[in-house]
C-alpha cells in the first residue's frame, strides 16, 4: 500500500499471478481506474513486479476518456480508493487506511491537475497550477508547459 511512494506504475509493466486476479475478481469496477483498483486488490493477496520503466504508451488525444471526462474521471477514482479501503480493511488497521486514503487522495488530486493543466489552457488550469504549487522540478515543468504549449518559434 506504498503506492504513494512508488508513484505511478503502468498496467504494462506489471507482473501478477493471473489465477489470483481471477480468483478475486479483477476488473469488476466499470470505470476507467479499473486497472488501478484491480492491480491493488492483487497486490493484497500475493507478490506483484511494478517495473516503472516505460514499455508502452497511451495515445493522448483531445478526444480521448483521459481528457474529455476528466472531472467524471476523479470522482471515479475517489470511489476506487473507496472500494479499495474497503477491501484491504482485512489486511490494515483503520488508521493504517485513513493514512492510505489522505495519500491517495493528494496523489489523485495532483495527477488530476497536472492531467488538466497538461492539456488545456484556460482560466481552471491555471487556478490548478497554482493551487498544486510544489517546490518540486516537476512543478516547474508543468509551468513551463503550460505557459508555452502550442507556443510556435520559428528560425529567421
Amino acid at each position: 500500500m506504498n503506492y504513494s511512494k512508488i508513484g505511478r506504475f503502468g498496467h504494462f509493466s506489471t507482473l501478477y499471478r493471473r489465477d489470483v486476479a481471477f480468483r478475486i475478481g479483477m476488473y469488476k469496477l466499470p470505470v476507467q481506474a479499473s486497472d488501478f483498483h484491480a492491480i491493488i486488490r492483487v497486490i493484497l493477496n500475493g507478490d506483484v513486479l511494478l517495473d516503472n520503466r516505460t514499455i508502452g504508451v497511451w495515445r493522448v488525444h483531445g478526444q480521448n476518456t483521459t481528457i474529455t471526462a476528466l472531472e467524471h474521471r476523479q470522482q471515479e477514482t475517489m470511489q476506487t480508493f473507496e472500494a479499495i479501503a474497503d477491501y484491504a480493511r482485512n489486511f490494515f488497521s483503520e488508521q493504517e487506511l485513513m493514512i492510505w486514503r489522505k495519500r491517495m487522495n493528494r496523489a489523485a488530486y495532483y495527477d488530476y491537475a497536472t492531467t488538466y493543466i497538461m492539456h488545456k489552457r484556460d482560466l481552471r488550469a491555471l487556478q490548478l497550477l497554482i493551487m498544486s504549487f510544489r517546490p518540486s522540478k516537476s512543478y516547474i515543468k508543468l509551468c513551463f508547459r503550460y505557459l508555452f504549449k502550442g507556443l510556435k518559434v520559428s528560425v529567421l
